[in-house]
């Protein structure tokens, strides 16, 4: 039980990611972003791949969310929204070391990315670290 409510205060971060990635390619109607719908766009595999692995995170299956984020992951190595999702299983499974190192890897993908902050200022938070997490949270703002 305890890993599925660790791998919950991850899903956010890694759901907004998504969500960002996919409005930074949306059109801009009227000054702001419309975001796809499922009749006007249709899914990227890796996108996909991304979504299954989050329900997957969500059921608890860490093992079934880590292969569909790895499945991502081939599509599009620098994939963000799959990265944080590796790191939630990590951090779920108890793997620190690992679930840091693939923030860290976010971070070199999308390092402007607020949802990446995000994440690693949660990450920090978890682990103590209340300046380092204040510092992350605020510059995610």
């Amino acid at each position: 039980m305890r890993a599925r409510a660790v791998a919950r205060s991850w899903l956010i971060p890694a759901l907004l990611l998504g969500l960002g990635c996919v409005s930074e390619a949306a059109p801009v109607i009227d000054g702001r972003r419309s975001l796809p719908t499922a009749d006007t766009a249709p899914e990227s595999p890796q996108g996909r791949e991304h979504r299954a692995g989050v329900q997957a995170l969500v059921n608890g299956d860490l093992a079934a969310a880590k292969s569909r984020f790895e499945a991502s992951l081939k599509y599009s190595p620098s994939y963000a929204p799959a990265i944080l999702g590796l790191a939630a299983v990590a951090q779920a499974q108890g793997r620190m070391p690992e679930a840091e190192k693939y923030l860290q890897q976010a971070e070199r993908a999308s390092p402007n990315a607020a949802e990446v902050k995000l994440a690693r200022g949660r990450f920090q938070l978890a682990r103590g670290d209340l300046a380092g997490a204040s510092s992350r949270i605020q510059a995610a703002e």
